[in-house]
């Protein structure tokens, strides 16, 4: 009942019919958006769902009827793969990792994720249970310069895109 759009650069959350009473029931609806660190993305309930421009993570929507007698939560995971990288060691973006990846839920389930050069060169494969890429190859720091990836989930989607080794 929700389309949700995850893994590119303009993340959103909309729900599909809020007329159709099987879902929710017959009453009028609020919803509100929480990120994964308890913050409100949008500050009061709002009557139309649709939230746009999110970044990866976990969200939980909840949804409560106007009069405020009914409410449910539920978390939706978007996957975000970082459009940069900074391995300086400054604790910020050091590693490349994709956000929103859950391993046991939601049919997300990464299960390769591989970076070339821009020359097509392998430069790292990923499993799930690995940390992410640190910007290096065998050791080696690589150069600043764009990096492509390509991303196998287990629901079938094969995801390419690039990012930035600044």
């Amino acid at each position: 009942f929700f389309d949700i759009t995850s893994g590119t650069k303009r993340n959103v959350i909309r729900l599909k019919d809020i007329s159709d009473e099987s879902v929710f029931g017959p009453n009028n609806y609020e919803f509100k958006l929480i990120d994964e660190d308890g913050n409100d993305v949008n500050s009061n309930f709002i009557e139309f769902c649709e939230f746009k421009d999110l970044t990866g993570g976990f969200y939980t929507l909840v949804i409560r009827d106007e009069a405020q007698f009914d409410e449910k939560s539920i978390v939706i995971p978007i996957l975000y793969f970082p459009t940069f990288i900074t391995p300086n060691g400054d604790g910020y973006n050091d590693t490349w990792e994709v956000k929103g990846i859950d391993l046991s839920d939601y049919n997300l389930q990464l299960t390769k994720l591989y970076i070339f050069d821009r020359y097509g060169k392998l430069i790292q494969e990923l499993s799930p249970n690995m940390q992410g890429w640190d910007g290096t190859y065998k050791g080696n720091p690589m150069p600043a310069n764009d990096y492509w990836f390509k991303a196998l989930l287990q629901d079938g989607r094969v995801i390419y895109d690039h990012f930035s080794l600044v």
